[in-house]
């Protein structure tokens, strides 16, 4: 049988491209698939995160206007709110169970990112009563904040304030108000990413 020299270089050579084309991805390939992966990864993080916000805020929207309702209802015909405080809302079932925090008769409540909430007479006016949440992220605090200036109307909504300052008030005279816009929200709210702001919402008890 003849050798073929030819022949056998052939082969080498083929098998050196095979064991070549096998040794994998090199650094440049891997760093690449590496920052896809990442960019992958950081999109659905802010994607959770910004959900899990959207969440917070429609929660803490229910929250206030379910305490706003209870109160009410449990002061309905009365002439004054006199006697209502967080205790008492908490007491007499005013509140979502899932806002009270402590045990025995140490007890309070939290908004959806652990600000304190207060429920109290309002001091210039005995017929109403104020709601009142600390902390809230910007963001989160210019959207319930406007949003509710149009589904507040029909809840007895009077004011919403902002870090102290009013933000909407329902009028007089029996005209529908003007909502909060969201520019003006966000402006009160605060416009940094890190900024919070308390709120406080008045409610009228009839």
């Amino acid at each position: 049988m003849l050798f073929n020299r030819n022949s056998f270089a052939t082969v080498m050579n083929s098998n050196r491209s095979v064991v070549k084309d096998n040794k994998g991805f090199t650094l440049i390939e891997a760093a690449i698939v590496l920052g896809i992966v990442a960019l992958v990864i950081g999109g659905i993080w802010v994607g959770a995160a910004s959900v899990q916000e959207n969440f917070r805020a429609s929660k803490a929207e229910q929250q206030v206007l379910q305490i706003a309702s209870q109160a009410r209802k449990f002061f309905y015909g009365s002439r004054t709110a006199s006697g209502l405080d967080t205790d008492a809302a908490i007491n007499y079932k005013m509140v979502p169970a899932d806002m009270v925090v402590g045990s025995g008769t140490n007890l309070s409540l939290v908004t959806p990112w652990d600000g304190a909430v207060t429920v109290e007479v309002d001091s210039s006016d005995n017929r109403q009563f104020v709601i009142t949440y600390n902390d809230i992220p910007a963001g989160a605090c210019a959207s319930i904040s406007a949003r509710m200036s149009v589904t507040g109307v029909d809840t007895g909504l009077q004011d919403i304030s902002i870090n102290g300052a009013s933000a909407w008030s329902h009028g007089t005279n029996g005209a529908l108000p003007t909502p909060l816009s969201p520019i003006t929200a966000a402006t009160s709210c605060g416009t940094t990413t890190t900024a919070t702001a308390d709120v406080e919402w008045t409610f009228k008890i009839n």
